[in-house]
């Protein structure tokens, strides 16, 4: 089985103690699973951070956008909506958002 930590995702923010850089947030391999994503956005909604940057393996499974069609459900369906409600609740504190996708697999 599984262990435990492997369902954990780590959120890493940090904060430069300059008054005027905002914290930002990176995470990655969040693999798909609505429920890391829905913590992310949990974060996201009570610390306002000023950008957060999704790192590889957002997607279900290891799957990419070019190779499974199901991977693009994932984003036109559930990760895109939620991104645009979190947008619409935070308004002006709504972060930047920027994915580092992987365009490669070796």
């Amino acid at each position: 089985g599984a262990d435990s930590t492997s369902n954990r995702s780590l959120l890493v923010g940090f904060r430069i103690r300059y008054p005027t850089v905002p914290t930002w947030f990176f995470v990655s391999d969040l693999h798909g699973r609505r429920a890391r994503f829905e913590r992310l956005f949990e974060q996201i909604a009570a610390r306002r951070p000023g950008a957060v940057l999704i790192g590889g393996d957002i997607l279900p499974g290891g799957a990419s956008l070019r190779d499974d069609p199901q991977a693009g459900d994932f984003v036109r369906d559930y990760l895109a909506p939620r991104m645009l409600e979190l947008r619409a609740a935070l308004g002006q504190a709504a972060p930047r958002v920027l994915l580092i996708l992987s365009l490669i697999h070796i």
